[in-house]
């Protein structure tokens, strides 16, 4: 909500004289309660704010929001309703209206409001993360994740379709994608317990998907496996041998860090060197895979890296699968954390039309 209030101020600031200083600090009031989750007085103060003036898309927007929050579903239905015949509409407000109904159990209706905004806003990741989380409630899966990869190649800066795709491959044989799209969330959502969960996954998949065993001989083996995917295919167009990423760049790359460091179980300290030579590794000589397979997530890696804060970077991010820890360490390493802080909240990792990342980008032969 501190995002929507400050646009509700910046936006009242704009609009004078359409309201009276009374009038506006009324509305900034109710949003600042709705800041602080009390949503009774909130709608208290919207309803005062609203007697003159109840044809605004803004103002009533929030009520109908904190009704919302208050979980009158049907209340708030009503009002996105009447508000989605305003020519100020946008793509949130069919999201809205459509949670309203998917809240009480009515996914059909649900679903013909999202498909109805996605014809107005065809570009919608918002939109796209409903119809897919429809589809994942009905555990149709694959359709989910078709629309979350849907939304993240057409809206890449909506953070939420990341997050849900990444809950589902991590949790699937082909997890190196929950690898790469749940860690672009951590970037793009800094905080919340969305966040924390995604860091959890995270910090279990490096743990369960790298494992040692001996063989017959009582010799140390060591296996890497992020996804099943082996399929190797001529492609007659272009002439070239199609390989999977995962198997071809991903998963040996991580080899060649993981053997650095010794055999695993690993350690937060070994995972957090793992993932710095990693970076080392996918930008060297010969291969060089930041030139032939791009990645947004990598390219932050390795400016992480050269300003000098790879370590507490990985420490955050893993920080889920043992909060403890990852306090005991800042406490001990407060200049080091602090500085990776300023760093990073100076510094945000673009997402947009130019700088993205989809699941399926990596087409072209590997390098000879």
């Amino acid at each position: 909500m501190k995002t929507v209030r400050i646009l509700v101020a910046v936006f009242l600031l704009w609009t004078v004289p359409a309201y009276s200083q009374n009038d506006v600090n009324r509305i900034y009031d109710a949003t600042e309660l709705m800041d602080q989750t009390e949503v009774a007085k909130s709608m208290e103060v919207f309803g005062r704010a609203l007697s003159s003036y109840s044809q605004d898309y803004l103002t009533d927007y929030q009520l109908a929001y904190a009704y919302y929050l208050q979980e009158d579903y049907s209340h708030a239905g009503r009002i996105f309703s009447r508000l989605s015949r305003d020519i100020s509409v946008d793509d949130r407000l069919y999201q809205m209206w459509g949670n309203s109904y998917a809240e009480r159990g009515n996914d059909r209706k649900a679903e013909k409001i999202y498909r109805r905004g996605l014809k107005a806003f065809p570009r919608s990741g918002a939109l796209h993360m409903e119809l897919g989380t429809l589809a994942f409630k009905a555990g149709r899966y694959d359709e989910a994740l078709m629309y979350y990869e849907r939304g993240i190649e057409l809206d890449p800066s909506y953070a939420g379709n990341y997050w849900r795709a990444a809950g589902i491959y991590l949790s699937s044989p082909e997890s190196v994608w929950g690898m790469i799209y749940g860690e672009m969330y951590m970037n793009m959502v800094c905080i919340g317990e969305q966040n924390i969960e995604v860091s959890r996954l995270l910090a279990e998949a490096y743990a369960s998907n790298i494992w040692h065993e001996k063989d017959d001989k009582g010799q140390d083996l060591i296996y890497i496996s992020f996804s099943k995917n082996n399929s190797i295919w001529y492609d007659q167009t272009l002439g070239v041998m199609r390989y999977p990423y995962a198997v071809a760049v991903y998963e040996p790359t991580l080899g060649k860090a993981v053997v650095k460091v010794g055999l695993p179980p690993f350690s937060t300290d070994e995972i957090c060197r793992i993932r710095e030579l990693f970076v080392d590794e996918y930008f060297s000589e010969p291969n060089d895979y930041g030139y032939v397979y791009p990645n947004l997530l990598f390219d932050r890696q390795r400016e992480i890296a050269e300003a000098g804060h790879m370590e507490a970077y990985s420490r955050w991010i893993l920080r889920g699968g043992n909060m403890e820890a990852f306090t005991e360490w800042c406490d001990s390493h407060k200049d080091q954390w602090h500085a990776f802080v300023e760093w990073f909240n100076t510094h945000e990792m673009k997402v947009d039309g130019e700088h993205n990342f989809r699941s399926w980008q990596y087409t072209a032969k590997l390098p000879d």
